[in-house]
């Protein structure tokens, strides 16, 4: 940032113009022995700090956050039985929860797995939380209620997308979804908000594409990205 910086004064030479010029982030190429497991990191790193950035790797544009988060949900509308997917969706900004919130999902409806755990915690009845049991936990009635009545919210979601996927195109499905959420909205604004959007209309194109060859099904799309 401090090369590109005008004031600066650091200057690369142009071959097309036969000149010194000021430089620019495009004039900047990061050189690594093996980019595998690493460029990610990277890259992430450099739309943080503002900074545009490329890079040809071979996973594609698949193990980009919002294009796994965007999995992930897909996942969870095929099957909510898949305890990482829905930890992941429920984590992310779909659904906005905390580490701690999950946390308590699980402390207050330990039986099952976790996806029986968060159906039972929606279910819970106000008589079935005693103020005190609560606070012995480092926990409040308010809390409480306001995290169930977010979780309910979600699994209304969830149902009705599952019942969407089961009757319209894969691709109308995850525009939808993306759209109803936020979740195409808020990774624009993030850094590298322009190639993150991308990112995501990458993935509806490639559901267009598997559209294509008649309706297969959730599962199946799924099984063909892995």
């Amino acid at each position: 940032k401090e090369m590109v910086e005008p004031d600066n004064g650091f200057k690369v030479w142009d071959a097309k113009a036969s000149e010194f010029r000021q430089c620019m982030f495009r004039d900047i190429a990061v050189l690594m022995r093996s980019t595998k497991g690493r460029a990610n990191v990277v890259l992430d790193i450099f739309q943080k700090c503002g900074i545009p950035v490329y890079a040809e790797l071979g996973t594609g544009y698949f193990r980009a956050r919002e294009v796994e988060v965007a999995l992930s949900l897909l996942a969870v509308i095929d099957n909510p039985r898949q305890d990482i997917p829905l930890a992941s969706v429920l984590r992310s900004p779909v659904a906005g929860l905390t580490p701690r919130q999950l946390a308590i999902i699980k402390a207050l409806c330990p039986k099952g797995e976790f996806h029986d755990s968060v159906g039972d915690f929606a279910a819970l009845e106000p008589d079935d939380l005693t103020a005190q049991d609560l606070l012995s936990r480092g926990f409040t009635t308010h809390e409480i209620l306001r995290l169930r009545e977010a979780v309910s919210k979600f699994l209304e979601h969830l149902a009705r997308w599952r019942t969407m996927a089961r009757r319209m195109p894969l691709a109308h499905v995850l525009w939808t979804v993306l759209g109803e959420t936020g979740y195409y909205d808020y990774v624009g604004g993030l850094p590298g908000g322009a190639q993150r959007q991308a990112n995501l209309r990458a993935l509806v194109n490639r559901a267009m594409e598997f559209d294509k060859f008649g309706r297969h099904g959730l599962f199946r799309f799924l099984r063909f990205i892995d």
